[in-house]
């Protein structure tokens, strides 16, 4: 290919959908670390899993907020001790790459590839949990 017909191909790729694009079309959105697995889905629910037998979980919801993603959940452990009322948010960039998504884990769960940062984590109370959860139910 030459250095044109490449130029012109790279200015005519489409980049790939945005979280929430993808969802239009499909039931969740899933990207790994490596580690665990961030499933976002289309009713607002998340989950964070591990990859292997025991490591982090995270259960709750998302939301679109400025500067990225705003999911807020319980978090424990699995094959560990866990924190009882361990409720957290977090602020996640996540910036989708082009490419075929992957399966990992265990259950092959289909993972797309995208370049994620935590921007923010905090601690929160019970109350502010259970008020994002109603916030989104159906």
């Amino acid at each position: 290919m030459t250095f044109l017909a490449a130029l012109i191909a790279t200015a005519l790729a489409q980049p790939p959908p945005s979280v929430e694009e993808h969802l239009e079309s499909h039931e969740v959105y899933a990207f790994s670390d490596g580690s665990s697995v961030f499933a976002f889905h289309k009713n607002h629910s998340f989950r964070l899993e591990p990859i292997g037998m025991s490591g982090r979980t995270v259960e709750g919801v998302w939301s679109r907020v400025d500067g990225g993603l705003l999911v807020t959940g319980k978090w424990t452990w699995i094959n560990g001790l866990s924190v009882d009322g361990d409720f957290r948010e977090m602020v996640i960039q996540v910036t989708p790459h082009p490419g075929e998504p992957t399966k990992v884990g265990m259950r092959e769960v289909e993972v797309q590839p995208a370049y994620v940062t935590i921007e923010k984590l905090n601690k929160v109370d019970g109350a502010v949990y259970k008020r994002r959860q109603s916030a989104v139910a159906p």
